[in-house]
Order: C-alpha cells, then sequence, then structure tokens
C-alpha cells in the first residue's frame, strides 16, 4: 500500500482557502446585516477605480485611481461629506490597483502597476 505524503505547502495551500473561506462567509453575513447610508452622492472627486482608500489621522483618504482617464490626485474628508482636494498631482509616478499602509505618522503606496500599462 502506497502512502500519501502532503508536502507543507500543500497542507499550506488547503488551510489557506479554508481560512479564505471562512472569511468570505463570516463578513458576508455581516454585510447582508448592514445598513449603508449614502453620505455624499456629488463628492468634488470624480468616480474612479483602481484607487486606494485609508483612513489617516481622523480623516477618510482617497488615493490616486483610474476612471476616464489616470487620477493622479489626493483627498482627505473629516465625515465622508466634506472632501479636501490635499493633492493635485502626485509627486510619484501614478499607479493603479495599489496598496497604501499608515507607517512612522506617513502613508506609504506599495505595489501596483504603472497607469501607462
Amino acid at each position: 500500500m502506497k502512502e500519501s505524503y502532503k508536502s507543507i505547502k500543500e497542507i499550506a495551500g488547503q488551510l489557506h482557502h479554508i481560512a479564505l473561506l471562512v472569511f468570505v462567509l463570516f463578513f458576508s453575513s455581516l454585510y447582508a446585516q448592514m445598513t449603508w447610508i449614502c453620505a455624499n452622492n456629488s463628492a468634488d472627486w470624480s468616480a474612479r477605480a483602481f484607487c486606494e482608500p485609508i483612513i489617516f489621522d481622523n480623516k477618510m483618504w482617497l488615493l490616486c485611481g483610474n476612471g476616464k482617464g489616470v487620477k493622479e490626485d489626493i483627498w482627505h474628508s473629516p465625515d465622508g461629506i466634506h472632501w479636501t482636494q490635499a493633492v493635485k498631482s502626485v509627486p510619484f509616478p501614478t499607479r493603479v490597483s495599489f496598496s497604501c499602509v499608515y507607517h512612522n505618522e506617513k502613508l506609504w503606496v506599495l505595489g501596483g502597476a504603472p497607469s501607462g500599462g
């Protein structure tokens, strides 16, 4: 009889899929119970995808993105209703589908793809 041993990588992969399924099911049920309210359906910033929202300095921040062209701006709001443009054109190469993290009192842009393709 031939015994089958799974590699650590295979076991980790299976555990990852199980954890992901539990995460999706848990948050899907929470999401279904939430009541969402539109705080502002006409914010000053334009519609976009592939942007990055983050909470920093007690404000909501929205960085860059793409929608009818590349967005190079950064906006912030204390309440989701009143928005202020912090930066019109970012001082780094524009990116889409990136991540943003808070570290050492600063926001850091990580990864993503150049907006030119």
